[in-house]
């Protein structure tokens, strides 16, 4: 149902009585227990978060980037627009998606998902003076010594970049090379058809990174184990945004509300005592609320009353309102917490 595609219209209409919110609202049999951490050693980054899925198995997926500002080497005969290539190489990435387990037998395991590169689009004007978006052409790739032919068509742009996806295959080819000290490159068509641009990826930190994404799967299982990972009901604004609405978790209504705590209520002593409150009480505050015959609704009410106006009052600096907001909020879900 077309619905399903527009989680705040479908959240609306089922608050006024009309329809259903297909989102679940989570609670303990249904959320899983989570760690998280980001790690950065240039020219790489990655954000690590650890599940567990129904089978209780544990594993660790890593969301990794490698930026082609650092440590690449670029190969043109287009001299002339040497200038707008350096740009263009400055603003591309290079992203991989991998997990981290343990088999059967107890042995570390590390398997790449997927792969993209995301390039940026680029305009020029036509003899007829009309302002053309273009996209560059990749025609090859190659893992050290070994080149292939990529014929796959770059995914519709967002925010000015296409994505050009890559097998896994190909992201573990890299790190292999990149172990062994090998570059990878693209070979690409940017500004004209008759010149062709190589961008190598030179080996750089990897084996470094390796050691950090080692290190940090190590602790986010150990903090698993030692039952430091919370669940994703430990959040009231993931419960009422993600899991009841059905938005994403970087929807713009939480990245917004996660920046007012780190860049507002962080910087002061009230917004701290805040946010180590919050952070104490919010998993029992949510868990009860959830055993609520109401739970939904209170979760449809607190995101159109609560988070989306916060969100609102927060993106255009109505700091002090926004709080004053947020802990009338925390009161009234504790108030009603302690009813279930």
């Amino acid at each position: 149902m077309f619905l399903h595609k527009l989680p705040r219209l479908t959240a609306a209409l089922a608050l006024c009585g009309i329809g259903v919110v297909h989102a679940q609202a989570a609670d303990d049999s249904k959320s899983l227990p989570t760690c998280k951490a980001e790690a950065t050693l240039l020219p790489f980054s990655l954000k690590a978060t650890l599940f567990e899925d129904d089978m209780g198995s544990v594993y660790l997926s890593i969301d990794g980037q490698r930026v082609l500002s650092q440590d690449t080497k670029i190969m043109t005969s287009d001299e002339q627009n040497m200038a707008f290539i350096e740009k263009f190489v400055n603003q591309s990435s290079f992203h991989f998606q991998m997990y981290i387990g343990d088999n059967e037998q107890g042995e570390r395991t590390y398997r790449f998902e997927s792969a993209y590169f995301l390039l940026p689009s680029y305009s020029n004007t036509n003899a007829a003076g009309e302002k053309l978006q273009r996209f560059a052409k990749i025609n090859q790739i190659a893992v050290g010594e070994k080149q292939y032919v990529y014929q796959v068509e770059p995914q519709i742009p967002y925010n000015n970049f296409y994505e050009y996806p890559m097998t896994a295959a190909f992201a573990h080819a890299s790190s292999t090379a990149w172990l062994q000290g090998e570059p990878t490159s693209i070979s690409l068509q940017i500004t004209d058809e008759a010149f062709v641009t190589e961008i190598q990826m030179l080996a750089s930190n990897w084996a470094k990174f390796g050691n950090v994404m080692e290190r940090d799967a190590l602790s986010l299982f150990d903090k698993y184990i030692a039952g430091q990972c919370q669940a994703d009901y430990a959040c009231f604004f993931t419960t009422a945004a993600v899991h009841t609405i059905g938005l994403a978790d970087d929807c713009w209504e939480l990245t917004q509300l996660r920046a007012f705590r780190d860049n507002v209520m962080k910087r002061t002593v009230l917004g701290r005592e805040l946010i180590e409150q919050y952070y104490a009480e919010a998993p029992t505050i949510v868990r009860r609320i959830n055993q609520l015959s109401h739970a939904r609704r209170v979760w449809l009410k607190t995101y159109w009353f609560d988070i989306l106006p916060n969100a609102l009052l927060a993106k255009v600096g109505f700091n002090t309102l926004a709080q004053k907001r947020y802990i009338a909020l925390f009161h009234r879900l504790q108030k009603l917490s302690l009813s279930a």
